[in-house]
């Protein structure tokens, strides 16, 4: 049998006429918190530390301005992410963090109104902008990547946010995780309304 659970994540309609809307956002206050468990040891020749645990995943978003955030009160600023799962934490600091559970990520607006739900993913110590592409390295400190599908809820029903999420983070084993820049930038799809 295997280990891993099956999570459904919507996708793209294969029929009928969709609108798209580039959403850019500006991460300007976050935290990661973690519940993490002992550490176990893996590989043989050369073993490594492993901790298995519970995160809490917290984003604030600021719109990031034209010409990219093309609908900027589609996540008003102000709006918040929350999100919990599974995380595991090597000891020189990568880390892969899965969101679960019914709700899995929430997207609320300041007042509280729900936006969005759905899948959010984040890996940390990992870069993917390695030249010619940008300066990053492969093991690129201190950043944070992962993406999110979440579907529309409330007045944004019908909708789906897929978007990619880029931070300057760590996680210091049980330490909480402050998180003051970063981007979730991506597309909203919509049906049209004629």
């Amino acid at each position: 049998m295997v280990p891993y659970p099956q999570t459904t994540i919507p996708t793209l309609p294969t029929t009928g006429n969709f609108c798209l809307w580039q959403v850019h956002k500006e991460i300007k206050d976050g935290s990661l918190t973690p519940r993490l468990g002992p550490p176990y040891q893996c590989g043989a020749k050369k073993p490594y530390a492993v901790q298995r645990g519970n995160l809490k995943v917290t984003f604030e978003f600021y719109t990031a301005g034209t010409p990219c955030d093309q609908a900027p009160d589609l996540i008003p600023n102000g709006s918040r992410l929350i999100a919990s799962g599974v995380v595991f934490r090597r000891a020189d600091g990568l880390v892969d963090f899965a969101s679960y559970g019914r709700g899995r990520f929430a997207i609320m607006d300041p007042n509280g109104l729900l936006l969005f739900t759905g899948f959010v993913e984040l890996m940390i110590r990992i870069g993917t902008h390695q030249p010619p592409f940008g300066q990053e390295h492969c093991e690129q400190e201190n950043h944070m990547e992962g993406w999110l599908v979440g579907l529309g809820a409330t007045k944004w029903e019908g909708m789906c946010l897929r978007a990619l999420l880029v931070a300057n983070a760590v996680l210091d084993r049980n330490e909480p995780t402050s998180i003051k820049q970063g981007y979730l930038n991506g597309v909203v799809v919509m049906p049209t309304r004629e």
